[in-house]
């Protein structure tokens, strides 16, 4: 009974982790930079190739997911104001992103929401950083967070973003509103991808490797062609 009961185990986690890490795999580095404030290494993510030659957003949770299995870390704690903006100026939230060609890649403009790592999933209105960090600083639009349809538990919207550039209203760029765990939303122009934006704390000896690692993948990406 024990060595059935134990290879019955064996068999599931073999399958759960072979049907985790195909999900994860489907997963792309698209940009890497280390903020000079603190030395902290940022990754934005995306989902695979989306048909249309563009790459798709991810969800939270996927992005969530990544972060952990991947960097044995966690979307980004947004310290202050000034963490805020350089996100905003590094990563742009009006994003070039490569597009296949051929046998080549050309770049496009393309807008795009930042998922960060504040969210009320585990209690409608208690936000907090999934990293567990405590910082005060929020960014919230007027009228944000909304809940979305609080009076619907099926349809709430628990996860902060960094909103995107929208054509005629700059005025509330890079500031957050709640979203729900979705890979995509509806802005002024049409379906906007939200990213994932994933913050890694290095080890002094480690910070180097890692970001290199991070341009390694990076490049591999680019020159992925997805199967036809």
């Amino acid at each position: 009974m024990r060595n059935s009961t134990y290879i019955f185990g064996l068999l599931f986690g073999i399958v759960f982790f072979v049907l985790n890490t195909s999900a994860l795999a489907d997963i792309f580095i698209i940009n890497t930079a280390v903020n000079p404030a603190n030395g902290h290494i940022y990754y934005l993510v995306a989902a695979t190739e989306d048909g249309s030659g563009r790459f798709a957003g991810v969800s939270w949770s996927t992005a969530e997911d990544y972060a952990q299995s991947q960097f044995s870390s966690h979307l980004a704690t947004v310290n202050d104001a000034a963490e805020n903006e350089w996100i905003l100026n590094t990563f742009n939230n009006h994003y070039t992103v490569a597009i296949e060609t051929g046998d080549s890649y050309h770049f496009q403009d393309e807008r795009l929401g930042l998922f960060i790592g504040y969210n009320d999933a585990a209690q409608e209105g208690q936000w907090q950083w999934v990293s567990g960090e405590t910082p005060a600083f929020e960014n919230w639009m007027p009228g944000e967070p909304n809940g979305a349809y609080p009076d619907d538990a099926a349809w709430l919207a628990d996860y902060a973003l960094l909103r995107p550039l929208e054509v005629g209203d700059e005025s509330s760029w890079g500031q957050w509103l709640d979203e729900y765990d979705v890979p995509s939303h509806i802005g002024t122009g049409g379906y906007v991808p939200n990213y994932g934006l994933i913050e890694v704390i290095p080890e002094p000896a480690t910070l180097g490797l890692l970001l290199l690692g991070g341009l390694a993948l990076l490049r591999g990406r680019r020159r992925f062609r997805p199967s036809q």
